[in-house]
């Protein structure tokens, strides 16, 4: 199974540098999503998760700061045709719980998260 298989076929959420962590956590909430991708122009900067909110808001920083103070910059991405062993495998070497998918030109066609993942083990399992 190839990593753009299990993606939810939406697009990715895209916010400013200079959205708040206060509008990021309403869209979020809004769209029913866990993770947004940080544009200026046409390139990503950065991806924030609810895990850096609450960590942000936990640490003590205001709503109103930008979320650019607290994405993470360094993306580690999977590619839409690599296998999902290789994806989970850098899911954890990383402890990350989300990866971006890209096309082979760099292109991110969507996110995938470990919610997905488990997703797809359990369809493929022989559960009970």
């Amino acid at each position: 199974m190839k990593a753009s298989q299990l993606l939810e076929y939406s697009e990715p959420i895209y916010v400013y540098p200079s959205t708040t962590i206060a509008e990021v956590a309403r869209l979020m909430l809004d769209m029913k999503a866990d993770v947004v991708l940080v544009k200026s122009g046409s390139k990503v900067l950065g991806i924030v998760t609810e895990h850096d909110i609450v960590r942000a808001l936990a640490m003590g920083l205001s709503p109103e700061s930008e979320v650019s103070r607290i994405m993470s910059t360094n993306l580690i991405v999977a590619r839409k045709d690599e296998p999902l062993t290789s994806v989970v495998n850098k899911m954890l070497e990383n402890n990350i719980r989300h990866i971006p998918i890209v096309t082979d030109r760099g292109d991110i066609i969507g996110v995938l998260n470990i919610k997905d993942v488990v997703r797809a083990f359990a369809a493929f399992s022989a559960w009970p």
